[in-house]
Formats: structure tokens, sequence, C-alpha cells
């Protein structure tokens, strides 16, 4: 945005900051409790808000989209799930 790209706008960056702040408070609380339905729903949340921005701003891109799965996959792991290679957790909501 700094650099004059247009697709990103403060209040869509402030939706998404504050939907994937929820998302890391919702994973850690399913990991204290085990809860590996609660991790699940919290991946789709996040994917149907990302989503949701996305389909009003077009702002996620190649880039942005492999930061995000990262991301989320990353945060996935480290609640003590293990990933295949090739699967992609968010694939099932995913627009983007």
């Amino acid at each position: 945005m700094a650099e004059g790209d247009e697709l990103f706008n403060e209040a869509d960056i402030a939706k998404a900051e504050t939907g994937l702040n929820t998302f890391l408070d919702r994973v850690k609380e399913a990991t204290e409790k085990a809860d590996a339905q609660a991790i699940r729903a919290a991946v789709r949340d996040i994917v149907l808000l990302i989503n949701e921005i996305n389909g009003t701003s077009g702002m996620i891109e190649t880039l942005e989209r492999d930061e995000l799965g990262v991301l989320i996959d990353a945060v996935v792991k480290a609640a003590g799930f293990t990933l295949r290679d090739d699967e992609d957790i968010t694939g099932e909501w995913r627009e983007w």
C-alpha cells in the first residue's frame, strides 16, 4: 500500500489483522483443550473471512496466498498436528 498498490486499504488490512489474531487465539485455546475440531473450525473461519475480504478488494494475490498458507500451516503444526507435504488444510474453503 505504501508503494502505491491500490489493492490494499486500511479497512481490509485491519479486518484481516483482527481475523488473524482471533484465529491465533482460537487455535491456542483449542490446543490447550486438545480439540482438533475447534482447530479445524478456526481454520475454516479465517479462510472464509479472507475469502470475504478478497471478494471485495481482490487483495490476495500469489504472494499473499502463499504467505497466508504458510502461516496457517505453521500455526496448525505448532498446535501439534501433522500435515502431509501435499496437504492444503485451507483447500476445502479457500477461494483465493
